[in-house]
């Protein structure tokens, strides 16, 4: 069995799990998207190995392998470290004091792995990256490298400003040497995991370290998504929370409803402009303390002609 992690300098890597020992370049190169080290953590917590399909490795031997851990215990020291955030403590200080108290942790920061470096064409920050490693590699098959003077490849180098970039690599005999080793090095980067606000599921934050809600399936409707769901929800507790709001969007739909069912009668398509247009002024002035909310309220509610509406 072979655990390896070919890690970027980006809080990533491609992680290579399988019974079959190393991948050959060739498999290596269809999978150039990394994974994110704390998107895999969460993986494993989750027990969901609905894994990224950028993802290299036997999703079932994985599984196999995570059964075997104390998920509890890591998921302990996950929400500690990772998500109950104190004060002005950073993950690695948090780090310190859950295992200075916690002594079932005490072998936290101890496994064994065979290291080395690899320097390649891949940037991993470069969107392009892909399409760019593969049109060097051709060039050096097409060049001879392996039989080129160090003198010719440097001045090509330095001609063609070519990308080069160094990953350090790793391979792990044990499944929980490998979930140590990334979880050390998510403390030593200060990383961020959060749990979704609607299925309870540990999420690593792509873009904003206060994003509320996962891309996984909603667990109350499987056409959407957790954030997807949870803007939704958001939208309709405003409404219940905002009476002005509430009757904002029923005046508007009723309004957008009259001017498409009767397109021949121009002054209903007027009317509807002119208070989309009057509304957001309205908005803008409650908002800057110009008129207050009362106001507001009062206004839409004369724009509402029962005759037409009710």
């Amino acid at each position: 069995m072979t655990i390896q992690y070919h890690g970027f300098r980006d809080k990533s890597g491609v992680i290579i799990i399988s019974e079959k020992g190393f991948y050959s370049d060739e498999i290596g190169r269809k999978y150039e998207i990394s994974v994110h080290n704390s998107e895999f953590i969460c993986k494993v917590l989750n027990n969901d190995f609905d894994l990224p399909k950028h993802y290299v490795g036997d999703r079932d031997l994985t599984k196999e392998l995570a059964s075997t851990l104390d998920l509890d215990k890591y998921r302990n020291f996950v929400q500690a470290v990772f998500i109950d955030k104190y004060k002005t403590l950073n993950t690695r200080q948090l780090c310190r004091a859950y295992l200075l108290t916690h002594h079932d942790f005490g072998d936290f920061g101890q496994f064994t792995s065979t290291t080395w470096f690899e320097p390649n064409t891949f940037i991993h920050d470069d969107p392009n990256a892909g399409e760019k490693h593969r049109e060097l590699l051709a060039e050096a098959v097409l060049m001879n490298w392996d039989t080129s003077s160090f003198d010719v490849v440097k001045e090509y180098f330095y001609v063609n400003n070519y990308p080069c970039d160094i990953d350090f690599c790793y391979q792990f005999d044990d499944f929980e040497g490998f979930v140590k080793f990334l979880l050390c090095t998510m403390v030593r980067d200060d990383e961020q995991i959060n749990t979704c606000k609607n299925c309870g599921k540990y999420f690593y934050p792509v873009n904003r370290t206060d994003t509320l809600y996962c891309d996984n399936v909603s667990p109350q409707d499987i056409t959407k998504t957790c954030k997807e769901y949870g803007a939704i929800k958001t939208y309709q507790d405003n409404l219940k929370r905002n009476k002005s709001m509430g009757l904002y969007r029923k005046i508007y739909m009723q309004k957008q409803m009259l001017a498409k069912r009767n397109p021949d009668i121009k002054s209903y398509a007027k009317d509807f402009e002119d208070y989309k247009t009057r509304s957001k002024q309205w908005k803008l002035d409650v908002k800057n303390g110009i008129k207050p909310e009362t106001e507001y309220f009062a206004w839409l509610k004369g724009q509402r002609r029962k005759d037409e509406y009710d």
